[in-house]
């Protein structure tokens, strides 16, 4: 059964917490800077884990490796996460040089 309460807890965290830093680095002027903007996508992006984890472990008092499907062993899924990219990327530059 879908806990309400939870599941609300965990939009609020992961939607509240990303939107306040997108707010803070917009009223910084931040977002105009590059390298700011880097740190500003990886922060904003780590809102949904750590909305996640505060939700199982301190909200739930439930184990979080094995809910959540965390696995550190290498299987043919964590290649195809880290090749899958590049050969996008690659196949994107050679459409683009073919197209320009």
């Amino acid at each position: 059964m879908l806990d309400k309460r939870r599941l609300f807890l965990f939009i609020a965290i992961a939607f509240g917490g990303s939107w306040l830093v997108g707010l803070a680095f917009y009223l910084m002027g931040a977002v105009r800077k590059p390298a700011l903007s880097l740190l500003l996508a990886v922060l904003y992006m780590q809102f949904p884990m750590v909305a996640a984890l505060v939700v199982q472990k301190l909200v739930s008092k439930e184990p979080v490796v094995e809910p959540l499907g965390i696995s550190f062993r290498l299987n043919r899924w964590w290649v195809v996460g880290w090749l899958l990219p590049a050969v996008i990327t690659l196949l994107a530059t050679g459409v683009s040089i073919l197209l320009p």
